[in-house]
């Protein structure tokens, strides 16, 4: 057996030598597990300098003898080392713009948009056989190389069936910066989206006419891995989102707004997030407006907004609200001429139709969503409880607004999105976020309420004015009236008088009383 000396010969870049004498000792003994394991490092080192696009038939050459050992499953380093030289030469394939580093090398590679996958997937086919480390670094860039060439197809579904969403390394569910300093989502994250597009396409494919058909249990299954990844890494934004789209596809409506809200709180200034919740309340004609309208008022390029808008019109119309559906239609047809674009058929049936000349068109229909995003809000944030909140001062230049709930929680909010005014006394239903912000907070929901807080935080006072000769402040009792009140009241001491009064926080003396927010 002439192991060293091959390996020598390696060593010393004589690999057509070492070749050649790896081939005469694995002819004599084709079974020596010693004769493939040496003859498996001169292929790899022959991979190696052949992996490139003009040595494709080479390599591929080389891969093809690598396999046809069928070298023992604990045979792994050979396979590791294998795997990146695979992935180079796939990225050499793609052609793409890329700077890799293997074993500390750069590469750069040329860009060209066509991917050549018919030299990609039979390097695919052969190297299913090979035996990887899992999770490694390698197996993790070779299967980088594989989803770049495979994730815009049905072949993407066979690729990770192979290669196992448990095969991703703590790193891989990691954001990548790039030399650039741009952040690059992380890979794990990618292979989980593409792969339950795929799926969704699959399943709601025609089986005669697409290259994969989907089927419920295989969906089952993804279901079970992202519910994992959810729990494991809540960092990643879009499992949530497929988790619900996979819901809505096989019809489990009941779990599908719970697994989608994590994700819809998050994106909640995109609209097609607000597009797909409406989705979710098809059988629920109010919630469903009133996501659509939510989605009109995120800030978006009206390029985005055609097929929105056709949704809300088909409404107007079936409710009789003709100037509002007019008002879509408009906007559809300007934004769509403008850019060049086909305007659907139902649109031009609309146009057509006897109502549409009548209608008068308003300039937008931002009343009417407005009107109705309050109860997409409420959906959003369901799960925070709703509490009374007290108004107890106001900046109306700045639309802040200082509020009480109890003792424990008060602060400030801004709160124009939701009231055009607000007065010191009135009570409020809010939904509250603060993010660890002291006393700020952030109003998620909000509407006035005729519903009353307890007497812990607002009563109502009977009594006598005590005012001492000098002061322009006075008291009922515990009751702290202030000058303004004082003034407006121009009564004397001892004269009976009564209100309405706040619970509230002294900063000089840190302490809790009562002061007057309105008397008679």
């Amino acid at each position: 057996m002439s192991f060293n000396e091959v390996k020598s010969l390696r060593q010393s870049g004589k690999l057509e030598e070492a070749y050649s004498l790896a081939k005469q000792d694995l002819e004599a003994k084709p079974h020596d597990v010693w004769n493939k394991r040496s003859m498996a490092w001169v292929l790899y080192d022959l991979l190696k300098q052949n992996a490139s696009a003009e040595s494709y038939d080479t390599f591929i050459s080389y891969l093809k003898e690598l396999k046809d050992l069928e070298l023992p499953e604990d045979e792994k380093m050979v396979f590791d080392n294998t795997a990146w030289q695979v992935g180079k030469m796939i990225y050499q394939l793609l052609k793409e713009n890329d700077q890799i580093t293997i074993a500390g090398e750069s590469y750069q590679l040329a860009h060209q948009r066509q991917i050549d996958i018919n030299k990609i997937k039979p390097v695919f086919e052969i190297v299913q056989s090979f035996h990887f480390t899992k999770p490694s670094e390698g197996y993790s860039f070779l299967f980088k190389a594989f989803h770049k060439s495979f994730k815009d197809r049905f072949d993407y579904v066979e690729l990770v069936d192979w290669w196992n969403l448990d095969s991703f390394g703590k790193d891989d569910f990691q954001q990548e910066t790039l030399p650039n300093g741009k952040n690059v989502m992380a890979l794990a994250e990618q292979a989980y989206i593409a792969y339950a597009k795929k799926l969704l396409e699959g399943y709601k494919a025609d089986p005669f006419t697409s290259g994969y058909s989907g089927d419920k249990p295989k969906l089952g299954a993804f279901l079970v891995k992202l519910d994992e990844v959810i729990d494991s890494y809540p960092e990643l934004q879009y499992p949530p989102y497929y988790k619900a789209q996979i819901l809505l596809a096989v019809g489990d409506s009941e779990n599908v707004l719970s697994a989608f809200l994590p994700f819809a709180k998050k994106k909640r200034n995109d609209f097609w997030v607000w597009d797909l919740l409406a989705d979710i309340f098809q059988d629920d004609e109010e919630k469903r407006i009133a996501c659509l309208c939510r989605a009109m008022l995120c800030r978006t390029q009206e390029d985005f907004l055609s097929k929105i808008r056709e949704k809300l019109a088909a409404y107007f119309i079936s409710k009789g609200f003709y100037n509002e559906a007019r008002t879509e239609i408009k906007i559809i047809v300007d934004t769509r001429v403008s850019n060049g674009w086909k305007v659907s058929n139902k649109v031009q049936q609309w146009q057509s139709a006897q109502w549409y000349t009548s209608a008068e068109p308003f300039r937008n229909n931002m009343k009417f969503y407005r009107g109705h995003s309050a109860v997409a809000d409420n959906i959003l944030f369901a799960d925070t409880p709703a509490e009374l909140a007290v108004i107890e001062f106001v900046n109306s230049d700045k639309k802040i607004a200082n509020f009480i709930i109890n003792q424990k929680k008060h602060g400030f909010f801004k709160y124009d999105r939701f009231f055009k005014s607000l007065e010191i006394g009135d009570v409020v239903e809010v939904r509250l976020s603060n993010d660890g912000d002291g006393n700020r907070y952030k109003l998620l929901t909000a509407g006035k309420t005729n519903q009353q807080p307890n007497d812990a935080i607002l009563r109502l006072f009977k009594g006598n004015l005590r005012k001492k000769e000098g002061q322009e402040f006075a008291f009922v009792d515990d009751i702290f009236i202030e000058p303004k009140l004082v003034k407006e009241l121009n009564m004397s001491s001892d004269s009976q008088i009564f209100g309405k009064a706040l619970l509230s926080y002294n900063k000089k003396k840190d302490s809790w009383g009562w002061k007057a927010i309105s008397v008679n």
